[in-house]
């Protein structure tokens, strides 16, 4: 099942009922047993969604226009 999935995206609702994006993790190609080899890509930081200092951007499925548009993002790797 791990390996039919890329991102997973886990959002939560604030106690006025607004949601938003809490992080965005990637999954990695490497299951022992029940447990899946995760890294988190974004987070939610200072009100806004981030990338992390240990997020890799070069996965295989990631365009070249997607990659042109890392660094505005403050994702160059």
């Amino acid at each position: 099942m791990a390996s039919c999935i890329d991102l997973v995206v886990h959002c939560t609702r604030e106690e006025d009922g607004s949601r938003h994006v809490q992080e965005i993790m990637s999954i990695g190609g490497r299951v022992e047993g029940e447990t899946i080899e995760t890294s988190t890509v974004f987070s939610y930081q200072d009100g806004e969604l981030r990338p992390t200092a240990s997020a890799v951007f070069d996965h295989p499925k990631l365009t070249s226009e997607a990659r042109a548009r890392l660094p505005r993002l403050g994702a160059e790797r």
